[in-house]
């Protein structure tokens, strides 16, 4: 019961700016930590469905609206996923061989290509969050799960592109057998619930996250040899934001 508890501070502390009681970083205490994962995800659907309606009931402009739900995310999370996303576009974008590109993703500097990209992905971003409505904000909600749930299961499924770092920390750590278990129910969860609530649009968004979970594991072994923590930060990013806009344009289309 102490290695469940210590493991549930270790991820909310990790991969969440939520207040947490101080936990020991060792091994033992950390081997189910992967399973708190999606957790995070599910108090940020909360809190981003608790928004959006709260946001409609003070008739809050959709610029505004758009705008603080897009940050919900990165203030719950601290910008570690972001943080993610901006370091693979710098290694990505240098088009150099794999070992240059994972020197690159440990380089605290940010580059021009990481800042162009963030640009574009915040625009894109607020653009499909001011078109959300009453049915597709459930299914968006939950999608913080799935792309948590998926990201999980890579870390423990996914070769490793590097032995050191945060991410080969919590691989190692893992009790991969029942990390595994636990993140595949959050999946099949996810699977059953977002087509109740919507048969199409659950359906569409649910296999957009299967979609870019596989192109996340096909360009990392190709480019990386590999998964790092910096690129499962990008496929949070990326699995949430396809999410977005497969809801949206479903809706439109519905």
């Amino acid at each position: 019961m102490k290695q469940i508890a210590s493991s549930f501070v270790h991820a909310f502390s990790m991969y969440s700016k939520i207040p947490m009681p101080r936990a020991s970083w060792k091994k033992e205490d950390m081997k189910y930590a992967m399973c708190f994962f999606p957790l995070i995800g599910a108090v940020i659907g909360a809190i981003m469905y608790g928004a959006f309606f709260l946001f409609d009931w003070i008739e809050c402009g959709e610029i505004m609206k758009a705008a603080i739900l897009s940050v919900i995310p990165i203030i719950i999370t601290g910008g570690i996923h972001l943080d993610g996303w901006l370091d693979t576009m710098d290694a990505r974008n240098s088009y150099k061989e794999k070992e240059a590109k994972l020197e690159i993703l440990k380089d605290p500097h940010i580059g021009a290509f990481a800042v162009i990209k963030c640009m574009v992905y915040a625009i894109v971003l607020v653009g499909f969050m001011s078109e959300i409505s009453e049915r597709s904000i459930v299914i968006i909600s939950i999608g913080f799960i799935l792309s948590r749930a998926f990201s999980g299961l890579g870390v423990v499924y996914f070769k490793g592109a590097k032995k050191d770092g945060l991410l080969a920390t919590f691989s190692s750590s893992a009790e991969k057998k029942v990390v595994r278990f636990v993140l595949i129910l959050y999946v099949i969860a996810c699977g059953i619930v977002m087509p109740f609530i919507n048969p199409v649009m659950g359906i569409a968004c649910f296999i957009m996250s299967v979609i870019v979970f596989i192109y996340y594991k096909y360009m990392s072994y190709k480019e990386f040899g590999g998964i790092t923590g910096d690129l499962a930060g990008y496929f949070l990013q990326l699995c949430e934001l396809m999410i977005l806009i497969t809801a949206v344009v479903v809706d439109y289309l519905l």
